[in-house]
């Protein structure tokens, strides 16, 4: 995980092989907020997660290749950006 050094904070994840895509997005979150994944609320209170790993991992993932996907939403007061299936940027909502 690295964040940037301006005013504009950014962190970025890297998800881990056989890493599930929410379960990356609650190790970041908490690690942003310094807190437990367990005390963050639900995820699904902002996306729906089987929705948001299929979305990730599209059936030509599973063959090697890259695909070129974007997906943001606000999830525990982050502005959350899933790019491609293997990196989540995070930026606090303000």
């Amino acid at each position: 995980m690295s964040a940037s050094s301006d005013d504009n904070i950014e962190i970025e994840y890297t998800v881990q092989e056989n890493e599930s895509i929410p379960i990356a997005i609650a190790q970041a979150v908490s690690s942003f907020h310094q807190c437990d994944p367990l005390d963050l609320p639900p995820l699904y209170n902002s996306i729906e997660a089987d929705t948001l790993e299929k979305l990730a991992n599209p059936p030509d993932a599973a063959s090697g290749s890259k695909s070129n996907i974007q997906i943001e939403f606000v999830f525990a007061e982050c502005h959350i950006t899933v790019e491609n299936n293997d990196r989540i940027v995070l930026r606090p909502t303000d």
